[in-house]
């Protein structure tokens, strides 16, 4: 399979090389991205190359029906786009590059035909479950911080299956789409999968994440099965060096993404009823006869740490980038590097 061929024409080069470069950083996929400064080179390239996604200055309008071998268009406008252009997907130049991405696949992943033209790099990803029986133990915080330490190395995925994660705290981002949307769309069109993921993801500190479902029902709608494929799926693309699963037993039957996990992080605490808790799901293991899964299992018991009590979100973000920066991401570091 052929790596996909993205076009990026745009009279500003610094511009249109940080978006070519931001493209290439943010999806893993092979994508083949070039920049054209000059509308008359990429007529030229146009009659002998197939450009799956061209991002085009506005400016050009007037070239675009001259195009032999373009097959998505999309117009970097700087406000309105005149009418003859309305045909085409219109983006605002000036706001954020992750913006413009998502916008561009959001759009490519719901009119791609079945059969993908992107393929993709890497591997299979490394999987890691964080999940706890004990409540108010930091897994969250800890699943998050561990996926901003290992994003710094390898491209990293955070997904949580938590009805009530409180995720805007840390991004203080209000979101559109969500998880529950990526996995409708998978079970709709599974071969446009990678699209649809760079289309809803969501970054923070370099690691990207999908914004957590908003409504607790939708989790009734979904089966494990349904989690199951849908988190192989994105394993299997290779998109994504790691995954980080923060899971709650609450919205999920969490045995068969442990099955899925290569490492299961169990935070705890050590107080009695605590520790009850955890032996009580441990007898639960070895019920099921899973005793396997105790060689994934890493009990792991965290540092203290205090986040911001304000209500605004500008000093929740400067709160977890303290923790992410100071001794409680140093303490989870080394957590992390002693059970590799």
């Amino acid at each position: 399979m052929n790596d996909g061929l993205v076009a990026i024409v745009d009279s500003e080069e610094d511009y249109a090389v940080k978006l070519a470069d931001y493209f290439n950083a943010k999806s893993g996929l092979g994508y083949n991205v070039q920049v054209f400064t000059n509308i008359y080179s990429y007529l030229e390239f146009d009659k002998n190359n197939y450009t799956d996604i061209l991002i085009i200055s506005y400016i050009y309008g007037d070239y675009l029906s001259d195009l032999l071998h373009t097959r998505q268009i999309y117009i970097l406008s700087e406000s309105s786009v005149d009418i003859t252009l309305s045909e085409f997907v219109s983006i605002y130049k000036y706001q954020s590059t992750d913006n413009i991405i998502r916008e561009v696949m959001t759009n490519y992943s719901a009119a791609s035909s079945v059969n993908s033209f992107l393929s993709v790099k890497n591997a299979c990803s490394k999987i890691y479950s964080v999940y706890s029986p004990v409540k108010r133990c930091g897994k969250t915080t800890f699943a998050l911080t561990m996926g901003c330490l290992l994003s710094k190395e390898e491209s990293t995925l955070f997904l949580t299956l938590e009805e009530y994660s409180g995720l805007s705290f840390y991004t203080g981002t209000a979101y559109s789409g969500d998880l529950s949307d990526l996995l409708y769309f998978y079970r709709q069109n599974p071969y446009n999968l990678d699209k649809k993921l760079l289309a809803l993801s969501h970054s923070l500190h370099n690691l990207d994440f999908i914004p957590p479902i908003r409504f607790s029902s939708d989790f009734k709608c979904m089966s494990s099965s349904d989690w199951l494929n849908l988190f192989s799926a994105i394993a299997s693309l290779g998109v994504y060096k790691n995954i980080i699963l923060d899971l709650s037993d609450s919205s999920v039957d969490i045995f068969p993404l442990f099955d899925l996990s290569d490492i299961i992080y169990f935070p705890v605490l050590k107080d009695s009823l605590s520790m009850e808790k955890i032996n009580n799901f441990n007898n639960v293991i070895r019920l099921l006869g899973k005793n396997t899964l105790f060689e994934k299992i890493k009990e792991v018991l965290l540092p203290a740490f205090e986040l911001s009590k304000s209500d605004s979100s500008h000093e929740a973000a400067e709160s977890f980038y303290g923790l992410l920066y100071g001794s409680y991401g140093s303490s989870i570091w080394n957590i992390i590097k002693n059970n590799e």
